[in-house]
């Protein structure tokens, strides 16, 4: 199944690196806080970002990993930032935004930046590391190797946990299911210098097979290193996914591991640093444990029974109860991920479609907990009523939230994706193959919301309607992105059933003539995707749903 993909963008590296610095100097006339020390990983993760287009630009020319990839004076700032982030969160977030800046140097003209998905949907957080890190036994200085993308973040603030000898960046190439290493002569001999000191391989998997990080301890196995000396530090305790092979999954049980999950930080955390306090000065003190929802865990409160979940597609969320009443907590992303999705979520609220977020807290934010709301039935939808509020919210974020023409897969690829979706779940006499493009030309693209499923629409007490779960999907880790707003009207017209009529009427709505060609095309495309989804998801219903849609 095509459903996942990864977000990139193309910058000048010199406007990143100045926009970093402006950033730090901000921060140094702020007062420490949760929210000072939220900007300073912010700002690292930009700068590891920074490193990694570098060090993969780099690597595009010579065709193998080097030794020096990035210019010095970033090096320092990763470091610096990595260092200051350690004393703010080992003081309670009470420690001053120092870190010290110099030129960058010639850099070059372009380079692509990719997102870290841990960082961006997976709530991986740099503190987990440094506080797993921390509490490991190191008999010398390690050198630590983080594995691009988010490696070149990650690895140096193990290094400033286990005062590391060197740190090293390296990008896993070759197949998803089975990635290798090309390393030029002078990196394979620096990185087997220390004939007894320890390897952290730093990385937020295991995902799907494992293969970069087992990879990676077989390549340092291959030259001698024994595994008594080759540590791993993915973000979570599970094993290697189904595609991984039996080698790998024999290879990830010998191997030492010292997980970074986020539970594993917060239950070791102090008390300025628990979530329940970051939000305090707003709310008030936590008076319960915060309950967490994620990965469908929120079906087992009485509005969300019966209903399906995707859990790898899921963001972290928990409820916080206080004294001044209960409230959703929910991962928003790290850094830029997070401020760009608290706005929309500002801006959605602020035109009546949606709750209102109070505050974005180091990646979460939060927002009243609508106990009472219930989600729509499609079958007793008042229909004039709902397609009257549809057309006004499609129209509001056609207008209100353009996106860039490369934040989303084209639609050749969500072509390409329908083909190969359907020939796997129809067969290939499915007719898929014939699948083409509209012939009209492409509209503009805008941050959908992705997610017009019927029980995402709730209804208050008092009648009012409230669109949930409407910033976080056009930024999900899936290949679709931001798209045309013919996505969200093929989503409406299958989620919601709606009649021939009614999407001509929510077409002229968003100021769209009808287009029987264009509707078609999005129409099998968004039920493939979604087919797809729900299959990796064993929602079974689900998918029939979508393909009796396709019928």
């Amino acid at each position: 199944m095509l459903v996942f993909g990864d977000r990139s963008r193309r910058v000048d590296p010199a406007v990143v690196w100045t926009e970093i610095v402006a950033g730090l100097r901000t921060l140094e006339e702020r007062p420490p806080g949760i929210e000072t020390h939220g900007r300073l990983v912010g700002l690292l993760i930009d700068a590891g970002m920074l490193a990694q287009g570098l060090a993969d630009a780099a690597m595009v020319e010579t065709g193998e990993d080097g030794l020096e990839t990035a210019p010095s004076a970033l090096t320092r700032l990763i470091t610096g930032l990595a260092e200051a982030i350690a004393r703010s969160w080992r003081a309670g977030f009470k420690s001053p935004a120092i870190v010290q800046t110099a030129s960058a140097g010639a850099l070059p003209s372009a380079v692509t930046l990719k997102t870290p998905e841990g960082y961006a949907f997976y709530a991986v957080y740099p503190e987990a590391y440094l506080a797993a890190a921390s509490a490991a036994t190191w008999n010398e200085p390690p050198t630590v190797i983080g594995l691009r993308s988010i490696g070149a973040s990650l690895g140096p603030i193990v290094g400033t946990a286990t005062g590391a000898s060197r740190i090293l960046s390296l990008r896993p190439v070759g197949p998803p299911f089975s990635r290798g290493f090309r390393l030029s002569t002078e990196l394979h001999q620096a990185l087997l210098t220390e004939p007894a000191a320890p390897y952290v391989l730093v990385d937020e998997g295991p995902g799907l097979s494992g293969s970069s990080l087992c990879g990676l301890v077989e390549l340092l196995a291959g030259r001698g290193v024994g595994l008594d000396r080759i540590i791993v530090m993915p973000s979570h305790d599970g094993a290697p996914g189904p595609q991984a092979s039996q080698s790998h999954r024999e290879l990830w049980a010998r191997v030492r591991r010292v997980p970074a999950s986020f539970e594993r930080l917060q239950a070791a955390a102090s008390a300025p640093t628990r979530m329940e306090a970051w939000f305090a000065d707003l709310v008030g003190p936590a008076v319960a444990p915060l309950e967490d929802l994620s990965g469908g865990a929120w079906r087992g409160r009485s509005a969300g029974a019966g209903l399906p979940a995707a859990p790898a597609q899921e963001r972290r969320k928990y409820l916080h109860r206080t004294e001044a009443g209960d409230w959703l907590l929910k991962f928003a992303g790290l850094g830029r991920a997070g401020e760009e999705t608290f706005a929309d979520a500002v801006a959605l609220a602020e035109a009546g479609f949606s709750p209102r977020p109070l505050a974005l807290r180091h990646g979460f934010t939060i927002e009243p907990w609508l106990a009472r709301a219930t989600p729509l039935d499609a079958t007793t939808l008042n229909r004039t009523g709902i397609l009257e509020y549809l057309g006004r919210y499609l129209a509001f974020r056609a207008r209100r939230m353009p996106a860039g023409r490369d934040a989303g897969a084209s639609l050749e690829a969500l072509a390409e994706m329908a083909r190969v979706n359907l020939t796997e779940l129809l067969g290939p006499e499915s007719g898929a193959a014939l699948l083409r493009p509209p012939p009209s030309r492409p509209g503009p693209r805008i941050r959908t919301d992705s997610r017009l499923h019927v029980w995402e629409w709730l209804r208050l007490p008092d009648g009012r309607l409230l669109k949930t779960d409407a910033v976080d999907h056009c930024r999900a880790h899936d290949l679709v992105g931001c798209q045309e707003v013919d996505w969200d009207l093929a989503g409406a017209a299958v989620e919601l059933r709606l009649m021939a009529e009614e999407q001509c009427v929510l077409r002229r709505a968003v100021g769209l003539q009808p287009d029987p060609q264009r509707s078609a095309f999005f129409r099998v495309a968004y039920c493939a995707f979604q087919a797809g989804l729900w299959s990796l998801a064993g929602e079974d219903a689900q998918v029939d749903r979508y393909l009796a849609s396709l019928r």
